[in-house]
């Protein structure tokens, strides 16, 4: 993830690899049968990476839920529901509001 991130923050840089880490369980976790994407797990990697950091738009707030389903819908995985693993790894990452 980092060599196809040269224009991005420390701190975005870690989210956006928390956000490929998702996708990455969430494929792994459930066989769709309408997945579309390289089998090959270097390629998938590679692939995931190219298409986080093209729909992070370069702000510093990083909707990680949002960029997480449009990624999956990209390889024709559909979820209004991600794993629960996913979801609180999600979850996870947002900022504290109450401190």
């Amino acid at each position: 993830m980092q060599r196809f991130a040269s224009s991005c923050t420390p701190e975005q840089l870690q989210t956006l690899q928390k956000i490929f880490d998702l996708i990455w369980m969430e494929l792994q976790a459930n066989g769709h049968s309408n997945y579309i994407g390289p089998s090959d797990p270097d390629a998938l990697r590679e692939e995931i990476a190219h298409r986080v950091l093209g729909d992070h738009d370069g702000d510093d707030v990083v909707d990680a839920n949002d960029i997480t389903k449009r990624v999956l819908a990209s390889f024709g995985v559909h979820t209004d529901l991600l794993s629960a693993s996913v979801d609180r790894a999600n979850r996870a990452m947002k900022p504290d509001s109450t401190g």
